[in-house]
């Protein structure tokens, strides 16, 4: 982690730095039809088809029925519990 920033966020020049890296490291032991399925995975974020900019959200990382808090009896949700994988 980044000084106190999650992993999630990514910008533009990071990515660009990941394919960087990839063409660099990996390419030379790729197939070409492989080469090929790399760069389609990284072409819409170089052709900026990707937006960047978000409003930063709490995400749980293990939702599930038992992790919720419930009253029957008023029909609602009372808490959430285990944030131990969320980001």
């Amino acid at each position: 982690m980044r000084s106190g920033v999650s992993e999630a966020v990514r910008s533009l020049e990071d990515g660009s730095a990941l394919f960087a890296d990839v063409q660099r490291e990996l390419f030379p032991f790729l197939w070409a039809h492989q080469k090929t399925w790399v760069q389609q995975l990284f072409t819409p974020m170089l052709h900026r088809q990707i937006r960047f900019g978000y409003e930063p959200v709490l995400i749980h990382g293990d939702l599930g029925v038992s992790h919720i808090l419930d009253d029957p009896a008023q029909d609602r949700i009372t808490g959430v519990l285990d944030f131990g994988t969320a980001g």
